[in-house]
């Protein structure tokens, strides 16, 4: 690693339900659409965001122009878009993959230096006996969110894989954690592989030693400075995060998360509790928006990591009953946690 290159910790960057993204993503859906022969304009007119004029947006907004668009499209997975997307936005995701040593570790850099954790998504590839696999876990995102990430990190995975590879049909199969059988043909037309739903979780089935693939343009050097533009950008994400994002990082540093309160938080940020609400109404939110955020996404940790039973778990994080934090979970993951922890249990 070049000298002076001090590479931040991942896990450092507290996760967000509904994060801002730079509104290049949204530029960039929209020139592959047109290429797809949508009608972007009616998409566009169904917007309640300039998608043209702003500079950032929230993820559920990208989200939801992803959906108008297809719904406008002559097809019914976001996967021909994913083929004409353009390098633009990522441009450094590109090349921290192309330059790394084999594919499991130029994955291991991105997760490294890339968004990813911001937006509740975690790609990593494994060695296993017979095959290798490239698995995508979404399980902490908003499920409405949850096909479109999983298509696209599908889609470039194999949109950017080495010709090398590709020649030799090392895709062998696909699985997917949810079911999404009313669109099966499109996929199996797309990956030319069987595709199965239901599945313990989302990855790509792989020929063994794949994972392992000597990367014909690896470069050591290139690898280190596309990985720290990659995490210059990042770092532009979560400052473009605001003060919501400023409060789950307080929050990430408490020891007892079960009496997060506006005049504490405000305290610890140096600020007036009603600055601190004005402000957060700036950002069209609220304090117990955010707080109620940050607790649904520890508790997704404490559902996966632990055996703590959904009554313990809602009284570590505060919540009067088993019943009003399941309530707040529904709200923020469409589904109930004892849902999510028994999916989780399955992979």
């Amino acid at each position: 690693m070049p000298i002076g290159f001090s590479m931040a910790p991942q896990q450092t960057f507290q996760p967000m339900m509904n994060p801002i993204v730079p509104i290049e993503f949204a530029h960039s859906m929209i020139r592959s659409a047109s290429v797809c022969g949508v009608p972007v304009q009616l998409a566009l007119d169904n917007q309640t965001v300039d998608l043209l004029k702003q500079s950032a947006l929230r993820y559920s907004q990208l989200n939801q122009f992803g959906m108008a668009l297809l719904e406008s499209a002559p097809f019914d997975t976001y996967l021909p878009f994913i083929d004409e997307m353009s390098f633009e936005p990522l441009s450094e995701i590109i090349t921290v993959v192309a330059t790394g040593k084999d594919l499991k570790t130029a994955m291991a850099s991105l997760m490294e230096v890339g968004p990813y954790s911001l937006l509740n998504m975690h790609l990593h590839y494994e060695s296993g006996e017979d095959f290798d696999y490239l698995i995508c876990d979404v399980s902490k995102m908003p499920q409405d969110s949850q096909r479109f990430m999983v298509e696209s990190a599908f889609g470039l995975c194999q949109r950017f894989l080495p010709k090398q590879l590709i020649k030799n049909d090392i895709i062998c199969e696909v699985h997917f954690l949810d079911d999404f059988s009313d669109v099966i043909g499109e996929y199996e037309d797309h990956f030319k592989v069987p595709v199965l739903f239901n599945q313990a979780d989302n990855r790509l089935i792989l020929k063994k030693g794949t994972c392992l693939f000597p990367l014909p343009s690896h470069n050591p050097v290139l690898h280190e400075q596309s990985k720290k533009m990659l995490l210059e950008k990042t770092q532009q994400l979560i400052n473009l995060q605001g003060l919501a994002y400023e409060i789950h990082q307080v929050f990430q540093k408490q020891s007892q998360l079960n009496n997060l309160n506006l005049e504490k938080c405000a305290e610890l940020l140096s600020i007036s509790s009603r600055s601190l609400q004005r402000r957060l109404k700036q950002e069209s939110t609220s304090f117990s928006q955010v707080k109620y955020q940050f607790l649904v996404n520890h508790s997704c940790t404490l559902l996966k990591q632990t055996s703590l039973s959904l009554d313990e778990i809602a009284s570590q994080l505060g919540f009067s009953d088993r019943a009003s934090f399941s309530r707040v979970f529904k709200k923020h993951m469409g589904q109930w946690p004892a849902h999510y922890r028994n999916n989780d249990k399955l992979s």
